[in-house]
């Protein structure tokens, strides 16, 4: 079944680009073109609703790095967004 979903694309400074979706939750794809990075955000987008359909909810994905590689700007936001809404930030 196909879906039409609106999907968000940016550039970054890194000279990639960055896609997201209001319309489907966790869905955020990076490519070195917009085509890629579209290809990718399809990919990505039909991987989560598949999930959901099997009902076996994803409670957060996260865009990491590997080891001894710098995060991007969204990569520490997703970060930072999961520690705030669980409250993982420990005693203040």
């Amino acid at each position: 079944m196909e879906r039409l979903i609106r999907v968000h694309v940016e550039t970054l400074p890194e000279g990639v680009f960055l896609a997201s979706s209001d319309d489907v939750q966790g869905l955020v794809a990076q490519g070195r073109t917009i085509s890629e990075t579209l290809e990718i955000a399809r990919d990505v987008a039909r991987r989560l609703l598949d999930a959901q359909a099997e009902r076996h909810p994803l409670v957060e994905i996260l865009n990491l790095q590997p080891l001894g590689s710098k995060a991007k700007a969204y990569q520490v936001k997703q970060v930072r967004n999961v520690i705030l809404k669980y409250k993982l930030g420990g005693a203040q």
